[in-house]
């Protein structure tokens, strides 16, 4: 079948539409069976399926029957498939391909051909008896590049096995955990030394490139588990992020040092002149990542330096120091230049990241920052604590930007900060920290329920964030607070937002807390759209006068240096 694969986001928000009016397994009054099907990398002794179990709620019971060495074909013509649906499951979790690639006699399968005819198959006879399947692309191999231009990427023999799962999902309505996907984020965020915390070693000694030790099998069972309850609504109450934690802790991620956080401090500014640095992926520039192109800058330099991210995807933590200053990050598009990291605060730490930015994506540590025309996402998936962007400088400035992820997505931690016409998406306190920020005609999109704000501001600071002329959209009506006190001096406000019917009426949260209701600084006014329910908010968060709401300007919130940053 001709296979043109959608963006993983598109597509799996198709399946969660389609699956949203299914009833509950609650709602039906009994526990939930889910079965697991596949080869080595499903099964526990060297896979992902112990830790996806570990992560279910009690009384849910999960069956493994993986195998090793089986393939779509052998493990139906062994009697296994059926043997699956003789369970009479509630949910049957179907991930191949490994054992489908060429070289296994008897048992390998073309991609377009039995592959896909094999997996078809199972979608149709599971739903013929009332088993409701999941489809699982396959992980991917631990296969980097062999040239130049792609030696820190994944060249996975996979992808063509991926792309028919995809397909078959959208054409059957079938929804689809992307582990492929995510498998190369995380090899490529890890590096090729760290991603040996996760690889088996061989009785030969050699490192086993396609199986799971048990810090991997930790790492991706749990982001199964939640990505299963992430996009496919009716199994979100089948998993526990408390049995998530008791994973984590009994599993702690194996660490690789980690870079010295004692970077170089700014010294004084001194004029050395503005400068452009091309970045391309493919050679075609004078460097092929971000922080190669970051480290080479003038340090201490009150003049620009302007770095320009051709075409691709750049994975892996980047930081700007405190010493580079006036620093700006140019993409060609959101949609063509992204900035990518795939791991979590409780993931594998590779030796390069900095041990008090575990987590991280794009951490800013220097004054003077821009970024502009970028993506910059986290797609570790909700399974823990992981940020796409950190920004503990002073002043600045994000346009026209896209800032994805689940678990605090943006992480305002100091400084004061502008950010205009970006897209922020996440669940939980997905624009947290202590700073003060400005945030102009931005969409705030929250994915199932949560809070998109968690706020530390500091007792005797003025502002924490204003929102002005932001969209806020969600998945759910009326669940999702805007904002949740990290600490008790929290300062939000929105104004004249557009604000949809995931906004629940009563508005904002206290963190179990009573005592915040009389310290937290939270206001609105103008707001409009269903979730703008003025008369149900919260009696302890304000409702702003006229004149009030017309004193707050970028200026006053942020102070004049704002207007010289935005003429830049």
């Amino acid at each position: 079948m001709p296979v043109t694969p959608k963006p993983i986001a598109a597509v799996l928000l198709a399946w969660t539409v389609v699956l949203a009016a299914s009833p509950s397994l609650a709602q039906e009054g009994r526990q939930a069976h889910v079965v697991l099907v596949g080869d080595s990398t499903v099964a526990d002794a060297a896979g992902w399926g112990w830790a996806f179990a570990a992560c279910v709620t009690d009384g849910v019971r999960v069956t493994n029957l993986a195998r090793g060495g089986r393939s779509s074909s052998s493990f139906y013509d062994e009697g296994r498939w059926a043997e699956a649906l003789a369970l009479e499951p509630d949910w049957v979790l179907i991930q191949f391909g490994h054992n489908d690639e060429p070289g296994h006699p008897n048992r390998e399968n073309a991609p377009d051909e039995g592959y896909c005819a094999n997996l078809e198959r199972c979608v149709d006879e599971a739903r013929a008896v009332g088993v409701k399947p999941v489809l699982v692309t396959p992980l991917a191999r631990r296969q980097w590049g062999r040239e130049s231009h792609n030696s820190d990427r994944i060249v996975s023999s996979l992808e063509p096995y991926a792309a028919v799962v995809r397909a078959i999902g959208e054409e059957k309505g079938a929804p689809v955990i992307d582990l492929h996907f995510r498998s190369i984020e995380v090899y490529q965020s890890l590096g090729r030394d760290g991603c040996k915390m996760i690889s088996p070693i061989k009785e030969s000694g050699a490192l086993d490139g396609s199986h799971l030790n048990r810090a991997g099998g930790a790492m991706f069972g749990s982001m199964v588990a939640m990505d299963c309850r992430s996009y496919v609504p009716v199994l979100d109450r089948l998993f526990s992020t408390g049995k998530l934690a008791e994973l984590q802790k009994s599993n702690p991620p194996p660490v690789a040092g980690g870079r010295d956080d004692r970077l170089p401090a700014a010294g004084d500014p001194i004029a050395k002149g503005e400068r452009t640095i091309v970045v391309a992926r493919d050679g075609g520039g004078e460097f092929r990542t971000p922080q190669e192109a970051i480290d080479a800058a003038p340090s201490d330099n009150s003049d620009r330096t302007t770095i320009r991210l051709g075409p691709g995807v750049y994975t892996g933590q980047v930081v700007v120091p405190p010493h580079k200053i006036n620093l700006t990050l140019v993409g060609e598009s959101r949609a063509d230049s992204i900035v990518s990291y795939a791991l979590t605060t409780h993931d594998p730490r590779p030796a390069g990241v900095l041990r008090s930015y575990a987590g991280c994506g794009l951490v800013v540590l220097a004054d003077g920052f821009r970024c502009e025309n970028l993506t910059v996402r986290q797609v570790a998936g909700d399974h823990g604590q992981a940020i796409a962007l950190r920004i503990d400088g002073d002043r600045a400035v994000v346009r026209n930007c896209d800032l994805l992820g689940w678990q605090d997505t943006v992480r305002l931690e100091r400084g004061r900060h502008y950010l205009s016409d970006c897209r922020i998406e996440g669940r939980v306190d997905y624009v947290y920290g202590g700073a003060t920020a400005w945030l102009e005609g931005c969409t705030l999109h929250t994915k199932g329920e949560g809070f998109i704000t968690a706020a530390s501001t500091p007792r005797g600071q003025a502002w924490g964030y204003v929102f002005h002329r932001c969209v806020l959209t969600g998945t759910k009506p009326e669940s999702v607070y805007l904002g949740r006190p990290w600490r008790p001096w929290a300062s939000v406000t929105f104004l004249d937002c557009e604000m949809a019917e995931s906004v629940r009426p009563v508005g904002w949260d206290n963190w179990r807390s009573p005592d915040n209701e009389r310290t937290v600084r939270y206001a609105e006014h103008g707001n409009r759209g269903p979730g703008a329910a003025d008369d149900r908010r919260a009696a302890w968060a304000r409702r702003l006068s006229d004149e009030e709401a017309a004193r707050i300007t970028p200026e006053i919130v942020l102070g004049d240096w704002i207007n010289d940053g935005l003429a830049e």
